[in-house]
């Protein structure tokens, strides 16, 4: 699934802050790990800015491995990741402009943990995947016999296995279509899924995740917490649309969600460096 877990984490996020688990405005340093100190600069960014790419934190640490061998959190570990996290300074006063950031959504995973005194697996476990029964959904880089799609590069050749990061809470999930429009469904709104029944709470916490919270550099579509809102371009007659895009060496993802049509659109593509995106949204809007 890649970044499309990030919507994940940024929901799991709102349940946490409408539990007052997690103040969105609070300093980050309230919520590091033990031993973990910040830079003065950085100790003011708030778990919202990360959530919403306002913090100013790159997309990755320019410091882990560009090798995918070594990248992944047996070489450089979370103790890596979090050394480099604390010598980190935000280049300006805060709110940052737009920067995309794995490596925010990866700190806001820790954040999460130390707060609710969860790790966040078992939370997206007991808070989404089971509720929405995504019994096909999990975490790592393990693959599952018969079932696991093999991933492609651009050239055709067999993508290496992508590993597990220290910044997981960014990108490590697994999933199927069902699943995943699941997920779709009930960011619609939808109470019951296949005879799950989706809580009040849960509904409230996707829809605060959606929700803008700033327009981007490109003057129409809208910021929310890892989610982007496409207002149509511009165009008269189109109605907002709310999506997350994934992608890893293997593989390629979308999700949107039109609340308009009430419908839900998921794509995967096992090749990287082709978008289906653009693909979802046309189809989204050839829907009645």
């Amino acid at each position: 699934m890649g970044s499309c877990t990030k919507v994940f984490t940024t929901t799991l996020f709102a349940l946490a802050a409408a539990r007052h688990q997690i103040e969105p405005d609070a300093p980050m340093q309230r919520y590091m790990p033990n031993g973990v100190t910040l830079q003065p600069a950085a100790q003011n960014v708030t778990p919202l800015q990360l959530a919403d790419f306002s913090s100013g934190m790159p997309d990755n640490p320019p410091d882990a491995p560009r090798d995918l061998r070594y990248r992944g959190i047996d070489h450089y570990t979370s103790a890596d990741f979090f050394r480099w996290v604390s010598s980190w300074s935000p280049d300006g006063p805060l709110p940052r402009p737009y920067e995309y950031s794995n490596a925010g959504i990866g700190v806001l995973g820790a954040m999460l943990a130390n707060a609710t005194g969860r790790a966040w697996n078992e939370q997206l476990s007991a808070d989404i995947l089971q509720p929405l029964g995504m019994t096909s959904s999990f975490v790592g880089p393990v693959d599952v016999p018969g079932r696991t799609a093999e991933g492609h590069l651009r050239n055709g050749q067999r993508a290496p296995q992508w590993p597990l990061y220290a910044w997981y809470a960014a990108g490590a999930m697994r999933s199927t279509a069902a699943d995943m429009l699941r997920f779709g469904e009930a960011n619609l709104g939808h109470s019951e899924i296949d005879g799950h029944p989706v809580s009040a709470e849960l509904i409230a916490a996707m829809r605060d995740a959606q929700k803008p919270r700033y327009t981007l550099p490109n003057g129409v579509a809208q910021q929310g917490m890892a989610w982007v809102t496409n207002n149509g371009n511009g165009s008269p007659g189109l109605h907002p649309e709310i999506w997350k895009n994934g992608g890893t060496a293997g593989f390629s993802s979308v999700i949107v969600v039109n609340p308009f049509k009430d419908a839900a659109i998921f794509i995967a593509v096992n090749q990287n460096d082709t978008p289906p995106a653009p693909v979802a949204v046309a189809i989204g809007r050839h829907l009645r």
